[in-house]
């Protein structure tokens, strides 16, 4: 009986950790799913912005290690950027990419990018989750200008 009171002391002391989702696979954006109604792209005078015609995002994620590849193509024109940071540390910069850095909130994994700090600054917000099946990736983007112009963007990716 003091061996079970001790034990259910242990585990009330220490409440468990929920083990992160791991974003490792292939990515396929699914243009179906996706919701880029009312994005602006704050460069184009018209303020639309077309979905891109193709994007993958190839994710290796090793506890807070995290590398990822995203390739797209938009207006027949090819763009990639590859980033390597570490979850709630050390961030990533380079020119395509941006300055990166990630964090956990709750299930989701939040990657915060600043492009052009030192000048007329813009940043992107994306909120990455899992599907409960794990099949499909949830990013809820969020662009906004050196304007202050904010532009949402639902994409879902398919796991390859």
């Amino acid at each position: 009986m003091q061996s079970l009171t001790l034990a259910a002391a242990i585990l009330f002391a220490f409440p468990l950790v929920a083990a992160q989702p791991d974003f490792t696979g292939a990515w396929k954006l699914n243009l179906a799913e996706s919701d880029y109604k009312g994005a602006g792209d704050m460069r184009d005078p018209t303020g639309q912005v077309p979905p891109p015609e193709s994007m993958l995002r190839v994710v290796t994620q090793k506890g807070n290690a995290l590398k990822y590849r995203m390739e797209r193509v938009l207006n027949g024109r090819k763009y990639e950027f590859e980033a390597e940071l570490t979850i709630g540390g050390e961030g990533f910069s380079s020119d395509p990419a941006g300055a990166l850095t990630a964090e956990w909130k709750g299930k989701s994994l939040v990657i915060h990018s600043v492009y052009n700090p030192m000048r007329a600054r813009s940043e992107r917000t994306e909120v990455w989750t899992l599907t409960e099946d794990g099949k499909k990736m949830v990013d809820e983007m969020v662009y906004r200008s050196p304007e202050g112009k904010e532009v949402k963007i639902r994409r879902v990716f398919d796991k390859q």
